[in-house]
């Protein structure tokens, strides 16, 4: 299980670094730029070609866990961004890298995808639910198993001494592209790939007057 798990690590970062290149030239990022991560942790941006100012906006007990490992030009920030209307204000992009999945309901996935849209630019990742791999439970076809397989698994994860990955994957709310669209109705949608599989997708928009900002 070890080797499995350290494989599927090694995949995760490779996935990460590949993903931030592509952001990067995606929105034509500008070292000048201060962005607002959604649900985001420091090592995501501790790349050579990270040089912008980033804020981490995270619950407040990972947000506490946070603060001790951010380096300069990393600020955290606790809070929940489905109760922050007008947290976009401050930033030229907002970002968010597998989160958007996590937040709950259909009714909080709305609020926080209308907040995000109130911004400048901004830049949203998701996994796609037919993925073979469910990287955080490791299961193959998770999203495809039968809800009952998929509810008694998760209870049995909470009883023998995994209660964090039991209550993330009954928080957990997969997203498809139809939804992402009907959440982002003014962004661009692109696919990622591994190996000819559709991993996950992201959207994005970019406002080249307002967010290039000269001040």
């Amino acid at each position: 299980m070890s080797r499995v798990n350290g494989a599927v690590e090694r995949l995760r970062a490779y996935w990460r670094a590949r993903r931030m290149q592509r952001f990067r030239a995606t929105v034509g990022l500008r070292d000048d730029w201060h962005i607002l991560d959604v649900g985001g942790t420091p090592h995501l941006w501790s790349g050579p070609a990270e040089r912008q100012t980033v804020t981490l906006l995270n619950l407040p007990s990972i947000a506490a866990e946070m603060e001790a490992s951010a380096a300069p030009m990393r600020h955290v920030l606790a809070g929940d961004i489905c109760r922050m209307p007008d947290i976009t204000r401050s930033y030229d992009l907002v970002f968010s890298n597998s989160v958007l999945e996590h937040v709950g309901s259909l009714r909080r996935q709305q609020q926080f995808a209308a907040i995000v849209r109130s911004s400048r630019a901004y830049w949203v990742q998701v996994p796609a639910p037919t993925f073979p791999i469910e990287v955080h439970c490791r299961y193959l076809f998770w999203w495809l198993l039968p809800s009952g397989f998929r509810r008694k698994r998760i209870r049995a994860w909470k009883r023998t001494g995994r209660p964090f990955l039991g209550r993330q994957m009954a928080g957990t709310r997969p997203i498809d592209r139809k939804l992402l669209r009907r959440l982002f109705p003014d962004g661009e949608i692109a696919t990622e790939r591994f190996l000819g599989i559709t991993k996950s997708y992201y959207v994005w928009r970019v406002d080249t007057v307002e967010a290039r900002r000269t001040d």
